[in-house]
């Protein structure tokens, strides 16, 4: 499952993020440390922690590029990217695809 996106990432450096509240985002560090042998903390290079009243209820995953073919681009819903991680030109939020990305071997912060 995934293999063009997974082809097309083996020839491109990526970075993935997390976005949560802290209590969320906790809960978040304490399953994927878990899971992938990492130790990341709210310190980490590719979280972002929101304040604890912020509109947002879940974790939000992102996966940024630079180069994105229009047919990765269509499938996974890249979109051009400005406002965010200015350094790569385009950015995916589906926790369902990163996740599985994270199983294919992909970390949280800098890939490739």
């Amino acid at each position: 499952m995934y293999n063009d996106l997974l082809a097309f990432l083996a020839t491109e450096r990526c970075f993935i993020e997390a976005e949560a509240q802290p209590d969320k985002m906790i809960r978040f560090l304490n399953e994927y440390n878990s899971a992938y042998g990492e130790s990341l903390t709210l310190q980490s290079n590719g979280l972002i922690v929101l304040q604890p009243d912020a509109d947002k209820w879940a974790v939000e995953l992102r996966l940024y590029v630079n180069n994105c073919p229009n047919t990765i681009k269509t499938q996974y819903g890249f979109c051009g990217n400005r406002a965010y991680r200015p350094e790569y030109s385009f950015r995916m939020n589906n926790n369902t695809v990163i996740k599985q990305l994270f199983k294919c071997g992909y970390r949280i912060g800098q890939n490739g």
